[in-house]
C-alpha cells in the first residue's frame, strides 16, 4: 500500500542525481540523465511547459528556438531534438528558471523503463517551495480528473529530482511500480 502522503496528495519525489553528481553538474553539459530519464520523459510526453523564464535570460536567448509563450508559461515543442543545445534549460538551478511541466499520458508513462536511470523514490511533504505556485496548480489540474501524470523538475534543484503528480489512485500505483524498481530515499 502506498504512504499516506502518496494517497492523500497524489504525489511522490524520484532522485534523477544524486547528491554528489548534482553538487558537480555545469549547466551547460550534457549529462548521462538527459539520456536515461529525460530524453525517455520526452519521447513520452503530450505535452511540456516551462515556467518564469525571463525574455533576457541567457536561458531564453538560448532556448527561444524551442519556446512558444502560452498564457503566462512557455511551451516546449517537442519536435526535434528539445535537448541538446538547450542543455541550461534543463540542468538550471537556483530559480534560473522555473519549474518544468511534462504531461505524460498513463498509457505512455512506462516506469520501469523510466525509474531505472533514477536513483531512490520518496515524500517531499513541502514540494511547493521547489516549484512556482502557478505551475504546481497546472499539473494538479492537468491530471486530477484525468488519465495524465505530471512530472515536473523544480526550479531550485533542476535536474536532481522530480516530482511527480496524478491523480490519487493512479499515484498510488506509480509509486507501487517506482517502489519496486528504486530504494526508499532517507
Amino acid at each position: 500500500m502506498a504512504p499516506k502522503h502518496v494517497r492523500e496528495h497524489g504525489h511522490f519525489t524520484v532522485s534523477i542525481l544524486t547528491s554528489d553528481e548534482a553538487r558537480d553538474v555545469v549547466v551547460d553539459d550534457s549529462l548521462p540523465c538527459h539520456s536515461k530519464v529525460l530524453r525517455p520523459l520526452l519521447e513520452m510526453a503530450k505535452e511540456c511547459y516551462v515556467y518564469g523564464i525571463a525574455r533576457e535570460s541567457i536561458i531564453y536567448s538560448q532556448s527561444s528556438s524551442i519556446l512558444s509563450a502560452v498564457r503566462g508559461k512557455h511551451q516546449i515543442l517537442l519536435d526535434g531534438d528539445p535537448i541538446t543545445g538547450h542543455e541550461r534549460l534543463w540542468n538550471a538551478h537556483s530559480g534560473e528558471r522555473g519549474t518544468i511541466v511534462m504531461l505524460i499520458p498513463e498509457e505512455r508513462f512506462r516506469v520501469q523503463e523510466l525509474l531505472g536511470g533514477c536513483c531512490d523514490v520518496g515524500m517531499v511533504s513541502n514540494f511547493g517551495s521547489a516549484h512556482t505556485p502557478s505551475s504546481i496548480r497546472f499539473a494538479r489540474d492537468s491530471t486530477r480528473d484525468q488519465p495524465m501524470v505530471a512530472a515536473c523538475l523544480p526550479r531550485n534543484n533542476g535536474i536532481q529530482w522530480m516530482d511527480i503528480f496524478a491523480s490519487h489512485k493512479l499515484a498510488e500505483r506509480l509509486w507501487s511500480s517506482a517502489y519496486k524498481v528504486l530504494p526508499l530515499s532517507r
